[in-house]
């Protein structure tokens, strides 16, 4: 990888070449949501496997931070105006990292990245509407990012701003509506705001809705969610919890 990228191009062969090699870590990454009657993975200093999923989670990491220090420098230059093309290489580098750092986690964990990809995802979205267009596309843009932080942070304004920006600004990608998307944080968050600590305005890691599932039925054009929240915080029985998002 050279010190510094000569174009964005070039950043974003870099940056997929990266990602794509992570092949099924991204299942374990995206696995953060578990089932009520299964626990989290875990490991022991002789689990074999688990050391090396971690071993691969933390190479992934550094092949990433590498790569954002020779895209860094190539933004800081000027050579390189910000473009909605750079801003995507920046918020998908965030989520990746993001995505990797939140996983193998038995609770729930906030990370920096989670701030900075709502930040970038309002800036893309606000220049698309304005008619600029990345001259190139990568596998995801702004739908599933904001997602992942919706479901995944515990600060409640973070996520009500998710929320706010798939609503304002609707947009369908590949199989992911904003729309849709936003109704299915917008539930979690309603669930699990009853239990909010509103002096640090976060959602306790106890009252955290897990293993989220969704049926769609496009001919009724709604969608049927289900998943699971511990009873209180001194009773750890899971309780199921389902409503319906209609679209």
């Amino acid at each position: 990888m050279p010190q510094e990228f000569e174009s964005l191009q070039s950043a974003r062969i870099y940056l997929e070449l990266i990602t794509r090699r992570l092949g099924d870590l991204w299942h374990i990454c995206m696995g953060l949501f578990y089932p009520p009657n299964q626990k989290p993975v875990e490991g022991e200093d002789d689990d074999s496997e688990f050391n090396d999923v971690f071993m691969r989670k933390e190479t992934a990491i550094a092949e990433l931070r590498l790569w954002y220090s020779s895209f860094e420098p190539m933004m800081k230059s000027g050579r390189v105006p910000e473009t909605v093309g750079s801003l995507m290489l920046n918020m998908h580098f965030k989520v990746a990292v993001m995505t990797l750092e939140t996983t193998l986690q038995t609770k729930f964990q906030d990370t920096p990245e989670m701030w900075d990809i709502v930040d970038l995802s309002r800036k893309i979205l606000i220049a698309l509407k304005s008619g600029h267009t990345p001259k190139f596309a990568l596998d995801v843009g702004v739908v599933i990012p904001l997602y992942l932080v919706g479901i995944k942070c515990s600060a409640t304004s973070v996520r009500r701003e998710v929320i706010q920006l798939m609503k304002t600004y609707p947009r369908r990608e590949g199989l992911w509506d904003s729309v849709v998307a936003g109704a299915v944080v917008e539930w979690i968050l309603e669930v699990e705001s009853v239990y909010e600590d509103r002096a640090r305005g976060r959602i306790p890691d106890w009252a955290r809705v897990h293993s989220v599932e969704m049926v769609a039925d496009t001919w009724d054009r709604s969608l049927s969610l289900w998943g699971h929240q511990q009873t209180s915080e001194e009773d750890r029985t899971m309780k199921k919890l389902e409503t319906i998002v209609r679209f």
